[in-house]
């Protein structure tokens, strides 16, 4: 699973990083799946010691937020590609569904 950070939102006054979007993706050949979202972060007594704004890397942040997602995402994702490969369900007009079909042959 790939973890890629959007955008991150900060305090000006102290440099605390308060919000991360970020966006997780799999692929499986043609098929992809992503998910979106953002983490919020609040310091407590039991916070790690603040990294200077200047000084946080990408790879803080991706790690960062990758502690904080949902075990079940990578297995939801690929679910997702997994229905992809074999849907059960489509949509679509059928008669443009068969024209396309039978034109096509």
């Amino acid at each position: 699973m790939n973890i890629t950070v959007e955008n991150v939102e900060s305090n000006t006054s102290d440099g605390t990083i308060t919000v991360v979007h970020w966006r997780a993706s799999i692929a499986d050949g043609i098929y992809t799946a992503e998910a979106y979202g953002s983490v919020v972060f609040n310091r407590g007594e039991g916070s790690p010691a603040l990294i200077p704004f200047t000084d946080v890397t990408e790879a803080n942040v991706v790690a960062w937020v990758t502690e904080s997602l949902d075990e079940n995402l990578e297995v939801s994702l690929l679910a997702n590609i997994e229905l992809q490969k074999n849907p059960v369900s489509m949509k679509g007009k059928p008669w443009e569904l068969y024209r396309t079909v039978t034109e096509n042959n």
